[in-house]
């Protein structure tokens, strides 16, 4: 789940790094999609594997607590 948080995310970013810094260099056409593509392929890669990472890292250290009395009533209605 983490790590397709983290694509989705680093792919937007990848989609409006890549393409500032493409038009920025002169890419036209068919140059510019390959070149914003692989960036955001990139982008989203890498944002990718480390939020997966601190996904799991922030599961681990979480520890399940009961719900505090005043739920408790409201809980026992949705179940």
């Amino acid at each position: 789940m983490g790590f397709m948080m983290g694509f989705a995310v680093g792919m937007a970013a990848g989609a409006m790094f890549g393409t500032f810094s493409c038009l920025r260099i002169g890419m036209r056409g068919r140059e510019l999609m390959g070149g914003v593509g692989k960036t955001m392929m990139q982008s989203g890669g890498t944002f990718g594997t480390f939020m997966s990472i601190g996904w799991e890292y922030a599961a681990e250290s979480v520890e399940e607590e009961p719900p505090p009395p005043h739920c408790k009533t409201a809980m026992g209605l949705f179940k």
